[in-house]
C-alpha cells in the first residue's frame, strides 16, 4: 500500500493558502494525483459546495501529490497539476491568518487519531456574529463529503499520519465547526504598510 501527501494551494489578495491530507492506496503517484484533482473538482465546484463560501479573489490554482516513503515520511516524489477554482461570491475575504478547520476523526480517542485541515479565509458575507454561518457551514459540509467520496471512489483512503511513529490511521468521519482558527504563518508572509502615530 503506498502512501501519499496531497496538497492543494492557491492565492488570496496578496497571499496564498494552502492545505494537505495523507491517503493511502494501490495507485501510482501520477493516478493519485489525478485523483486528487476529481476530488478536488468535486468539493469545490457544485450547489452547494466550498466555492459558495469564498470571494472570487480566493483561488486554488496547484494540486500536487508526492509519494511518501512509510518507513521514513520522507518524500520520494512528486507530481503537480494546475487547476483552475475561484470563488463564487463577489465580495471580501476576511483576513489571511483565519481559517475554516476541517477536522479529522479516527477510531482512536487521542491526540495521534486526530488530524486537520485549514481552508482558506472566507468571504465577509460567510460570518455571522463573528463564526461561521450555518450557510457556509452546509456547503463546506457538503463540498467535502463530495471530496471524501471521490477519494473514496478512487480507491483512496483518508488518514491521519503520525510521522513520529511513521503510523496511519484511517479517518473515519470529519466534521466542520463555527468557530475560526488562526494560520499565523500566513499572516507573516504579508508586507505590511505602517503609518506613523504623532505621540508628542
Amino acid at each position: 500500500m503506498a502512501l501519499f501527501r496531497h496538497t492543494a494551494s492557491g492565492t488570496v489578495i496578496g497571499g496564498d493558502w494552502s492545505f494537505t491530507l495523507h491517503t493511502e492506496g494501490s495507485l501510482s503517484v501520477g493516478d493519485a494525483n489525478a485523483a486528487w484533482v476529481t476530488a478536488l473538482t468535486a468539493g469545490w465546484v457544485g450547489a452547494p459546495a466550498v466555492e459558495d463560501v469564498y470571494a472570487s479573489d480566493t483561488i486554488m490554482d496547484t494540486a500536487s501529490t508526492a509519494g511518501i516513503n512509510p518507513a521514513t515520511d520522507g518524500q520520494m516524489t512528486r507530481v503537480t497539476a494546475t487547476v483552475s477554482h475561484a470563488g463564487s461570491i463577489t465580495g471580501n475575504p476576511l483576513p489571511y491568518q483565519v481559517a475554516v478547520v476541517i477536522s479529522l476523526l479516527t477510531d482512536t480517542a487521542t491526540r495521534h487519531g486526530r488530524g486537520r485541515l485549514y481552508l482558506p479565509a472566507p468571504d465577509v458575507s460567510m460570518c455571522v456574529d463573528g463564526k461561521l454561518s450555518s450557510t457556509a457551514l452546509t456547503n463546506i459540509d457538503t463540498g467535502m463529503t463530495a471530496l471524501f467520496d471521490s477519494l473514496n471512489t478512487s480507491v483512496l483512503t483518508p488518514v491521519v499520519r503520525n510521522r513520529s511513529a511513521h503510523s496511519s490511521l484511517t479517518v473515519t468521519s470529519a466534521r466542520v465547526g463555527s468557530v475560526f482558527d488562526t494560520q499565523r504563518r500566513r499572516r507573516n508572509k504579508i508586507p505590511e504598510t505602517y503609518t506613523a502615530i504623532t505621540v508628542a
